[in-house]
């Protein structure tokens, strides 16, 4: 694309002067002619010809057509002549600048000319050799990689970027060799270990980190090396740390310009938004300072002012004449340069806004770009740098004039993407209600052409109007019956929360589709955000009925063989494991032997063994290959899918531990309630607790977890009968924890067998309960009561009864000791032939003696 009207120039001929410019095609937008106008001079023109029309995206092959046409009769684009002349001045500085001109326009005509001036080694070489990377003529290579080998940084700046701007690998791979030397040892060693990795927050962390130990004098120049490394992850970090330095630091200051004009030279203009936009707001706090600094030409010390007002003036507009430039020479670039101008300017750069400035009044390069079309509405103090609003003058007062206020409109038009990086990351209202305006009445179809990548800014987007922008055109695109697999893997792959939501919804309405696709559909169970793996595997579970033997065979076969490798990341083999363990478990038991599965079983990662063991659920002749050992360790395996697979082999060979249940003891003390819960249930139901006696039971009530003791309870109430009471009890009144002696009264009370011999039995049960040093009040009054209601049903009762009542009566616990007295009293009036092991007590106890 090119800025019409292009002028040329004859020096030989009647018509030294030619024009192209375009003209509109009426009822056609969009379309043009071509109009050339030709003279002597340029007040004398006339019209000789008329090209078109074309269509928009025809325009440039035309306009390349008529400049051949042009050239071949001797007409050369103006300018260019006199700039190839100019390189034979005498004056360095004409030269530059006749360098630049020629640089900026490519002329590799002039290529020649520029290295007889290179090879003078005058001081305007850097300009010469700047000149010779942005034409990219190869013969300029040996000039160039000369002056990259060079001490003084403007030099080897301007040789390395031409060898990049020429795409000479030879010279960069020592450019880079030559940078790695300039850096600190811990900052190139990290350089060299991230060489080939992306960018991430973790890995800026450990670069700030390693620069934190570089000196403040020495950071300009280790960011400045950085960037002259010219990888990705490099850049990355150096825009990172420009964004907290002090750019007009004494120390600093030379190495953002270097910077700066790498950016420029290389075409980033991503790192020189950011520069420009650091640049302009340190004008607003700082005048400069001055300090001793060492010269690069001489190598001595002077005291040097640096950022003064000269200074910040030069650089304000340096910014703004490179995207001039570039809408002058590469029009096709202007616009995204200048959206990166609009991107980097923030709501919080904003200052106190007053009557006639909304904070940004300042912002040079961001008003060039953005209020410099349009004289009649804003101007700029030429003193100053500011912008205001035309707000006096008889033909500005009531007018309701509402034209464009950006420079280079046509431009902006001509590549409408523009506007979708302004929208997917500027912040500032007016910007993203100027750039929304664009795309929605001008340039509404420019979203339904641009890349997956400029949509999905979108959606993450501020602004709730552009999202939904963004949001409208990715439905736009996307048809369930027919889905765009490669638009739905980049969802699924985005890392913000409102492109994975829409991500969930497509994975579920284009189901039945993608779970067709063997290789689709392993790439979705292993997703990395768990939350659409789990979409994507119940999307398969339910599409699996569906499919045929054969899928259902081949999709088992990959499963596994992505199981058997190690896991990328965290958790990558769950989706899988889920799918083969509820979807494909009977098939893959049919194909797999014992020695698989157990091969299986000891893979790298969890989801292998949980399937494993789903798979041995399936196989009852595991339990003669493995044995009673290995089960019990399956069984405390911490998968629990391998714990299942053990419970599930012991369920199904339950016969064969009913005379020895000691197997699920050990399954008792396991850590894992799951483990323990299937133990509890076999001894409830199809296994007999009986064959080991009180011994299994106090085994239950003497383990540490609350509910191996509260199931132990439950056992004992059960087999109470069938067990040895004397042995249980006294082993239970004597336990250490309170709960086990209080059910031990409670078993007495609740389940002793009617009868002297019963009772007799557990007297020392009793006996504990009532001279417990640790009483308790309830307990001892459930055993008097208990004791009291036997030893009245016959006289041999009521001997164990007074016996015991009688060993309490001694205590010097008044109220224990009252109550049992009353308890004999009652035993003595019921049978008076029982003998009172004690005389009654001879201790007044109130204006009456005690019985």
């Amino acid at each position: 694309m090119r800025t019409l009207p292009v002028r040329y120039y004859n020096l030989r001929g009647p018509d030294r002067v030619a024009v192209v410019s375009s003209q509109e095609v009426f009822g056609r937008p969009g379309w043009v002619n071509l109009v050339v106008a030709r003279g002597p001079r340029r007040t004398a023109l006339k019209l000789t010809a008329t090209r078109g029309p074309f269509a928009p995206e025809a325009l440039d092959a035309s306009l390349d057509a008529l400049d051949a046409e042009l050239r071949a009769e001797g007409f050369a684009p103006a300018g260019q002549d006199y700039a190839i002349k100019a390189l034979q001045s005498f004056q360095p500085r004409l030269r530059a600048h006749a360098a630049a001109r020629l640089g900026w326009r490519r002329v590799n005509a002039a290529v020649p000319e520029l290295l007889r001036v290179a090879a003078v080694e005058s001081i305007d070489l850097t300009s010469v050799v700047e000149a010779l990377g942005r034409i990219g003529d190869p013969r300029g290579l040996s000039v160039c990689r000369a002056e990259a080998d060079r001490l003084l940084l403007s030099r080897r700046r301007a040789g390395a970027e031409a060898l990049r701007n020429l795409s000479d690998t030879v010279g960069l791979d020592a450019v880079r060799a030559r940078a790695l030397k300039r850096l600190p040892e811990a900052v190139a060693a990290l350089v060299e270990e991230t060489r080939d990795a992306a960018w991430s927050t973790a890995l800026q962390a450990r670069f700030d980190e390693a620069l934190k130990g570089v000196e403040a004098k020495a950071l300009g120049l280790c960011l400045d090396t950085l960037y002259d490394l010219g990888a990705p992850v490099t850049d990355r970090v150096v825009a990172g740390v420009m964004g907290r330095v002090v750019v007009e630091a004494p120390h600093q200051w030379r190495y953002t310009r270097s910077i700066a004009k790498r950016a420029m030279a290389r075409g980033d203009f991503a790192m020189l938004a950011l520069v420009s936009r650091r640049v302009e707001l340190a004008t607003a706090r700082s005048k400069g300072t001055f300090a001793p600094l060492k010269s690069g030409l001489d190598g001595s010390v002077r005291r040097t002012r640096v950022f003064g007002p000269g200074t910040q003036r030069y650089w304000r507009r340096v910014f703004w004449r490179y995207l001039h430039a570039l809408a002058r020479t590469r029009p096709a670039e202007y616009a995204f340069a200048a959206a990166e101008i609009l991107c980097a300017w923030r709501v919080e750069d904003r200052k106190s806004p007053g009557p006639t400035d909304d904070g940004f009044s300042r912002a040079y390069t961001f008003n060039q770009v953005f209020r410099g079309g349009d004289a009649s509405r804003y101007f700029l103090n030429p003193r100053s740098l500011r912008w205001r609003p035309v707000r006096t003058g008889p033909a500005r007062r009531g007018s309701t004039q509402i034209g464009r206020t950006e420079r280079f409109a046509s431009l902006w038009d001509a590549t409408p993407r523009a506007y979708l990086r302004v929208l997917a990351d500027a912040n500032i209202p007016e910007v993203l209600a100027w750039a929304l305006e664009a795309v929605s009445q001008r340039h509404p179809t420019v979203l339904a052409e641009a890349a997956l990548a400029e949509v999905l800014a979108l959606v993450g987007a501020t602004l709730p109007a552009v999202a939904a922008l963004g949001l409208a055109e990715l439905d736009r695109r996307f048809d369930p019956k027919r889905p765009d697999t490669a638009l739905l893997e980049a969802l699924c792959n985005d890392g913000r929360e409102v492109v994975r939501r829409k991500a969930a919804v497509w994975l579920g309405q284009s189901a039945a589709r993608w779970s067709a696709d063997l290789g689709l559909t392993m790439r979705f169970l292993t997703l990395a955000d768990g939350a659409l793996r789990q979409v994507a595997v119940d999307c398969v579970l339910g599409q699996l009925a569906h499919r045929d033997a054969f899928f259902r065979r081949e999709l088992g076969e990959l499963i596994l063989a992505a199981l058997g490798v190690a896991e990328r990341f965290e958790d990558e083999h769950l989706g899988l494991a889920q799918v083969a363990r509820e979807g494909l478990a009977d098939a893959l038991s049919e194909v797999l032997s014992l020695d698989e599965i157990f091969a299986l079983l000891r893979g790298a990662s969890a989801a292998a063994r949980a399937v494993a063991g789903a798979l041995l659920a399936r196989r009852p002749e595991a339990v003669d290959a493995l044995g009673e050992a290995a089960i019990v360790a399956m069984a405390g395996h911490d998968t629990a899918a391998v714990r299942e697979a053990a419970m599930g082999l012991i369920r199904g060979a339950v016969g064969r531990f009913a005379d020895d249940p000691s197997i699920f003891f050990v399954l008792i003390e396991s850590p894992w309630a799951d483990a323990r819960a299937f133990a509890f249930e076999m001894l409830r139901g199809p296994v007999d607790l009986a064959p080991l006696g009180a011994v299994g039971v106090l085994g239950l009530l003497d383990a540490s977890p609350a509910d191996v003791r509260a199931f132990g309870r439950e056992m004992a109430l059960k087999h109470f009968d069938d067990l040895d009471p004397q042995e249980l009890l006294s082993r239970l009144i004597e336990h250490p924890a309170p709960e086990v002696r209080r059910f031990a009264v409670e078993l007495v009370v609740g389940h002793l067998k009617p009868g002297f011999v019963a009772l007799s039995r557990v007297e020392p049960v009793f006996r504990a309960a009532l001279l417990d040093l640790r009483p308790s009040r309830a307990e001892k009054a459930a055993v008097i009561a208990f004791l009291v209601q036997r030893g009245h049903t016959d006289e041999r009762q009521a001997e164990v009864a007074a016996r015991l009542l009688s060993e309490l009566a001694r205590s010097k616990t008044r109220r224990d000791a009252e109550r049992a007295w009353v308890a004999l009293a009652g035993l003595k009036l019921k049978f008076p032939e029982v003998e009172m092991l004690l005389a009654a007590p001879s201790v007044q106890r109130g204006p009456e003696a005690s019985l």
